[in-house]
């Protein structure tokens, strides 16, 4: 009787135990974090390299200098015509070949005459050799050969002013005046030019 009132009293206190044990949860366990992706991210590509347009090479210089009288003897000039005379220092007309010859670091020379103010201007530059040669054949295109310079030589007139040229070895030479209209005006100072230079 003892016996059977155990097994029923320990039934039931197990049936109890179990359906607590029921009830009551564990330790909640943490919810795995997923890690952390690594993206990966493409580097850029540098940009390819754009082409540098080439600087046009600077125009070479070669400076000239040399005293005017020693370019036109002043007896030549005397012989010439006696009213004209040098004058000092002056600035060349804009657009002029005397001009052009200042800007190649060339001598430039006036003469003026006393009387009626005319000019003549006297212009040598040592060229680089691809300069003269754009020049010279510049000048032969326009058809304004002479041959009478004692040198590669050439007659033109421009707004009223004749323009002789003349190429000996290196260097240009230009002589302008209003008063030149053919190329044996300027041949005697012309000669004399290309006779002074080095």
């Amino acid at each position: 009787m003892r016996t059977h009132r155990t097994t029923v009293a320990l039934g039931a206190t197990l049936l109890a135990v179990m359906t607590l044990a029921a009830c009551v949860q564990g330790p909640e366990m943490p919810t795995p974090t997923p890690s952390a992706t690594r993206s990966v991210t493409p580097s850029p590509t540098p940009p390819a390299p754009s082409a540098t347009p080439t600087a046009d090479p600077t125009p070479e210089v070669i400076p000239f200098a040399i005293d005017c009288e020693s370019l036109i003897d002043p007896d030549t000039m005397y012989a010439f015509d006696p009213n004209f005379s040098l004058l000092g220092t002056f600035t060349p007309d804009a657009g002029s070949l005397a001009a052009e010859a200042q800007a190649a670091s060339g001598t430039v020379c006036r003469w003026v005459h006393g009387t009626n103010g005319v000019t003549i201007d006297v212009a040598v530059a040592d060229l680089p050799a691809d300069a003269a040669s754009s020049r010279i054949a510049a000048l032969d295109s326009a058809g304004s050969s002479v041959g009478d310079y004692g040198a590669r030589g050439y007659f033109s007139a421009a707004g009223g002013v004749g323009q002789a040229q003349a190429f000996p070895s290196h260097y240009w030479v230009s002589i302008a005046s209003p008063i030149f209209s053919a190329p044996g005006d300027a041949g005697v100072l012309m000669g004399d030019v290309v006779a002074a230079l080095p």
